[in-house]
């Protein structure tokens, strides 16, 4: 292999950013604030409690937000 391809990024942008849209935003808020969990009060060590995950994929990107308990709620949408 050569060193060019050793040191080329796998990610080339500068910044990667995905964005809630507004439904999913307010799908999120609402389990949220109904969602029930044995970790209630517990944070993480950044006072995290919920974590978003983005996975780009041809036809869209699937989305999902976790509890810090593990349960969680798609937020794909129609694709």
């Amino acid at each position: 292999m050569t060193d060019r391809l050793k040191n080329s990024a796998i990610f080339s942008a500068p910044t990667i950013s995905f964005v809630l849209d507004e439904d999913q935003v307010d799908r999120a808020n609402r389990w949220a604030k109904q969602h029930k969990c044995a970790s209630a009060g517990r944070y993480g060590s950044a006072g995290d409690k919920f974590s978003f995950t983005f996975c780009p994929s041809g036809i869209g990107d699937f989305v999902s937000v976790k509890c810090s308990c593990g349960k969680s709620l798609d937020l794909t949408g129609n694709l």
